[in-house]
């Protein structure tokens, strides 16, 4: 594959998640709606997080780790370069998925 199939991926803006309305869907597992933004344009997106664990460490930092996963079309943000092998078979899919693992520190 060639340097002019891909896509131009440092000409894309930051991308941004503001996720708002969690509901508890088990003890450990959460869903909630975001607004995810690329490439200037906003899609609603269901996110779905689970919390992995909770610990203090050794200076008694409370911290917390989860996973969260969404998916959205790429074609609805516009990401609709193909990328084509030789062979004529589509290289990538139709969907975006989104996993992000998250390890926080409780403050205050």
């Amino acid at each position: 594959m060639s340097n002019t199939q891909l896509p131009r991926c440092r000409r894309l803006p930051n991308h941004h998640l503001r996720q708002y309305g969690p509901r508890r869907v088990r003890w450990d597992q959460w869903r909630q709606m975001g607004d995810l933004t690329i490439k200037d344009v906003t899609r609603q997106v269901e996110l779905l997080t689970q919390f992995t664990c909770s610990a203090i460490d050794d200076f008694g930092n409370d911290k917390v780790a989860s996973l969260t996963h969404a998916k959205v079309s790429r074609r609805e943000i516009g990401l609709t370069h193909e990328l084509i092998k030789e062979a004529g078979s589509l290289l990538v899919g139709h969907d975006l998925e989104i996993s992000l693992a998250v390890e926080a520190i409780r403050t205050g």
